[in-house]
């Protein structure tokens, strides 16, 4: 996989047939960089979430993971020989350390995009299954106008113009209707935050 920077129209064009992904997207990632080159730090919780944030963003304005992932190990690429600690490294094992420092931010950048965007597909499937209910039951009960109703079918593929079957079922008397229940997350441990680890570039003396 290949990527390419744009020049001058406020997008990073990521590999061949795919696209490009706004400038937006990639806010303060090469400056987290800069910094995490410089002292070997990992990334703070703030950071993380808006790597997050960005994701769903990304996801909602229909931008793939694939493309938004290109588009960071690109930015990344273009940044590193201008990396404070990268350019300013005297010796082979500054140069590692700064490299690995890197390396681990971009891993856990892009693992805080993908839950972002995985956030927002779960988001967007549970509002079109929200939808399609309310839709059968506006059909079912004729809750709503019929233009309304109609206009929400098209949505889902239907034309109610057309002739249909419709079978509706009833549970046998004395037999409560089955009720499925969302599965809570009541009585789960909290998750524990990660642990943060600070290692300075410059070897101690």
């Amino acid at each position: 996989m290949t990527a390419g920077a744009g020049t001058g129209t406020g997008t990073s064009t990521t590999a061949a047939g795919t696209g490009a992904v706004p400038a937006e997207f990639l806010a303060g990632f090469p400056e987290t960089l800069a910094e995490v080159s410089r002292s070997c730090r990992t990334l703070t919780r703030a950071e993380r979430e808006s790597r997050r944030a960005l994701g769903e963003q990304a996801a909602d304005a229909g931008i793939g993971l694939r493309e938004l992932t290109a588009a960071h190990l690109a930015a990344a690429r273009r940044a590193w020989p201008a990396l404070p600690g990268v350019a300013g490294a005297h010796e082979t094992a500054e140069l590692r350390r700064a490299g690995a420092a890197v390396l681990a931010a971009l891993e856990t950048g892009i693992g805080a995009l993908a839950e972002g965007h995985a956030r927002a597909q779960r988001h967007a499937l549970h509002r079109a299954a929200a939808a399609r209910r309310a839709f059968v039951d506006d059909l079912l009960y004729g809750r709503s106008d019929p233009g309304r109703i109609a206009e929400q079918a098209e949505g889902f593929g239907l034309r109610l113009a057309d002739r249909h079957v419709v079978a509706v079922a009833a549970p046998p008397p004395g037999l409560a209707p089955l009720r499925l229940k969302p599965r809570s997350r009541r009585g789960r441990p909290p998750r524990p935050p990660p642990a943060r680890r600070h290692t300075p570039c410059a070897d101690p003396r």
